[in-house]
């Protein structure tokens, strides 16, 4: 339990890269050439007696399974449980129109850990793990998630405008960023054309928000007939799959309640591996509420957490901001105990200012706790890809998009088949857009700023997957109109035929 914790409380930024490429002993190359407070797990691995050995190596890769999918469940539940509901609160009390909110905040807050994924990689210096990540993601949303909607629950698409303008962007876009790497090199003009690309194509749907009325309003791509006004995560499945009633949490939990007369073979009891997850979820909620504040103070019974937060929010900050040395929290947990409740009286009076105090608090908070969590997601990813002597580029397409997504296709293939399939398909061409042009376009920025360059290294997989994503991408437009625009089984079978090819290539040209 010592290691364990050593290494989920090993936050730093990766110093140099690591190779085991030309080296005999990987124990002592670790030990001499590598950063080993980063590269702990990958040192236990290789200098553990029982090395080498299948069963040590299954063990290892239980153990990273399970850690990276724990934490990829919590970025997300952070993003929709707490993170949205006080950004969202904001931007009410900013009078921003809910179509908006729709259009550019949900999308957003969707691939946020995404976002901050790519930032840490790419600021550590680790650009082909971002390109395989980026590749990969593309990939599956773009294959396995279309495909399984299709064959589950094929459709008509009503209003095709929005459909092809969505599958035209997306394919412009994936061309350029094809272009874009080509060279090796991404630049600053090109992550600002990739930028204002993204701008472009929300400004398609929020001009008409400007010039017509909200009864005639088009549908964004976080929307479709059926309504989801906050971001996904696999709590919002229990939701739809379930029609059991759930505890309160401190803050209202993004749980699809109203979509429960919609579900065709709900389950009445959750057995099995949904326990375990639902466990799983509830613990890491309860976690998060002592580290989160929230604004709500209608319920007595939760003045207890209240207290709880005057210490874990002051250490928190104080071991994240100030490294854990220049502050005493105790005294400043005991300051804010006796200011809390010497404003309480005053909370009536002054509760949008204290409110939304609380919400830039909370915002604040969930920002840091993301962005150290998706660095330790990088520590482990990085381990992982030296246990397994693989490069960044094929770790990222393979292992860390596969892991990435799997919130992704839980959730995007639960509300096609329960809510609605074009809300579905809606959802996984913005998620596209958003992580292809977004994701480089306002990280690069960010990254060149620091004069830090963007190399990237192009491999023959990667040449390979990109030119069958256009294919493909080029397939749906041709394709979706001469069948009468129905999404059917048998494009189904194809997009997951099409995923399987290029993972196979890229395995083969590793």
């Amino acid at each position: 339990m010592a290691f364990l914790f050593n290494v989920m409380t090993s936050f730093h930024a990766i110093s140099n890269g690591c190779s085991l490429r030309e080296s005999d002993n990987y124990c002592e190359t670790i030990r001499t050439v590598c950063d080993r407070d980063y590269f702990r797990i990958a040192e236990w691995y290789y200098c553990n007696r029982s090395y080498p050995s299948y069963l040590l190596l299954g063990a290892v890769c239980l153990f990273f399974f399970v850690i990276v999918d724990i934490l990829l469940l919590t970025l997300s539940l952070i993003v929709s449980t707490y993170l949205f509901p006080h950004l969202h609160s904001l931007t009410r009390k900013l009078h921003i129109n809910d179509h908006i909110l729709g259009i550019t905040i949900i999308p957003l807050m969707n691939a946020f850990p995404d976002l901050v994924n790519y930032y840490v990689a790419l600021s550590s210096g680790s650009t082909n793990l971002v390109l395989g990540q980026l590749v990969g993601s593309i990939t599956i949303i773009s294959t396995v998630i279309i495909g399984v909607i299709s064959i589950w629950k094929p459709f008509d698409i009503n209003d095709s405008r929005h459909i092809i303008r969505g599958f035209m962007y997306l394919l412009l876009s994936l061309t350029f960023f094809t272009y874009v790497i080509s060279d090796g090199v991404i630049s600053l003009v090109e992550c600002i054309i990739m930028l204002t690309a993204y701008l472009a194509y929300i400004s398609t749907f929020i001009w008409p928000f400007k010039s017509q009325s909200e009864e005639t309003l088009p549908l964004s791509p976080a929307r479709s007939n059926e309504t989801i006004d906050h971001p996904l995560n696999i709590e919002d499945v229990f939701g739809l799959l379930t029609v059991e009633e759930r505890p309160e949490c401190p803050l209202d939990s993004p749980v699809l309640d109203e979509h429960t007369p919609l579900l065709e073979s709900p389950i009445n009891e959750k057995k099995g591996i949904f326990r375990l997850i639902h466990m799983v979820i509830r613990y890491i909620e309860l976690s998060c509420a002592f580290l989160i504040p929230f604004a709500d103070r209608s319920d007595p019974s939760l003045t207890w957490l209240r207290f709880v937060q005057c210490f874990t929010i002051p250490y928190f900050l104080n071991f994240f901001l100030l490294g854990a040395k220049s502050l005493d929290y105790f005294a400043v947990s005991f300051s804010l105990i006796v200011i809390m409740e010497s404003l309480s009286s005053l909370w009536d009076r002054y509760s949008e200012i204290v409110q939304s105090s609380l919400n830039v608090l909370s915002i604040g908070i969930c920002l840091m706790a993301t962005t150290e969590f998706s660095k330790l997601i990088l520590q482990l990813f990085k381990n992982f890809g030296l246990i397994l002597r693989i490069s960044d580029y094929l770790l990222g397409s393979i292992i860390f998009a596969i892991s990435n997504s799997v919130n992704d296709v839980i959730t995007n293939t639960t509300v096609a088949i329960t809510v609605d399939p074009i809300l579905g398909l809606n959802s996984c061409l913005g998620t596209l857009l958003l992580i292809l042009l977004l994701g480089v376009g306002i990280n690069g920025l960010a990254v060149l700023s620091h004069k830090q360059p963007l190399n990237l290294t192009i491999t023959k997989g990667l040449v390979i997957t990109l030119f069958a994503l256009i294919l493909l991408l080029t397939f749906y437009l041709i394709y979706i109109p001469l069948n009468a625009w129905k999404l059917d089984r048998r494009m189904g079978f194809i997009s997951i035929g099409a995923w399987v090819i290029i993972t196979v290539i890229n395995l083969y040209y590793g």
